[in-house]
């Protein structure tokens, strides 16, 4: 099996996602051009931005995929911004229904980050301690407790200017410099360590059912690993 992943964003996806694959589908190598793909690889692509994703490198995307029929699975990542997940996954479907290009020897799948990638890492609860608040993410405590309600359900104040994906990047770099972590854009590190990630799973499977978006991720990737693995005991 190979996968073809085509996350929105420019830089945070392309350093988070080849990091937590590692850990959950390690059967599967990631290659940097498409004349690579063999068997059990995964090749990503940034869709540089929305609305350009949608419009211009989701297209050539499809036509790699139809090119190169070693491509069983195929993954769009997007945020919803904070709008209807389930009207983002429609918006991507028919525009691949749309272009007309047959890719149907491919599963496709789409993660729609709700409301963006930043609001998974808001889900690791043992980074606050009520008793270790500092001043400055008081104002993000009070507003929204993430460490107790589910930061997909978080939006944004009512005075703040900004996106609500912007709202709560901020508030997961302020919550990170609790334990004097950082986080930007370019380097997501913190969020890319093998006990954060552990963390986050374990947050998706409680009882609360927090960050079904995240869990979706994980059932995905899961299921990749176990299809690899089928892959290499039939070739063994």
């Amino acid at each position: 099996m190979n996968l073809y992943i085509l996350a929105e964003g420019r830089q945070t996806e392309r350093r988070i996602y080849p990091a937590w694959i590692g850990v959950l589908s390690p059967s599967l190598k990631q290659v940097e051009c498409l004349s690579a793909i063999d068997k059990n690889n995964y090749y990503f692509i940034s869709g540089e931005g929305y609305p350009r994703m949608i419009d211009v490198t989701l297209i050539n995307a499809i036509k790699d995929i139809h090119d190169n029929p070693k491509f069983t699975d195929f993954w769009v990542v997007l945020d919803s911004e904070g709008e209807d997940v389930e009207a983002r996954r429609e918006l991507v479907r028919n525009k691949i229904d749309s272009s007309g290009i047959d890719i149907s020897h491919c599963e496709v799948n789409i993660i729609v980050q709700n409301p963006c990638i930043e609001t998974w890492g808001l889900g690791n609860r043992v980074i606050i301690s009520p008793n270790k608040l500092t001043e400055s993410f008081l104002d993000y405590y009070e507003h929204y407790d993430v460490s107790s309600n589910d930061p997909e359900g978080m939006g944004k104040p009512l005075a703040y200017d900004g996106s609500i994906a912007k709202y709560h990047e901020s508030y997961l770099k302020s919550m990170l410099a609790l334990r004097n972590a950082m986080y930007t854009k370019k380097n997501p590190a913190a969020l890319m360590e093998p006990s954060y990630l552990q963390q986050l799973i374990s947050r998706a499977y409680a009882e609360d059912g927090h960050i079904p978006s995240f869990r979706h991720f994980h059932t995905l990737a899961t299921q990749l690993e176990a299809k690899a693995k089928m892959l290499e005991n039939r070739v063994a």
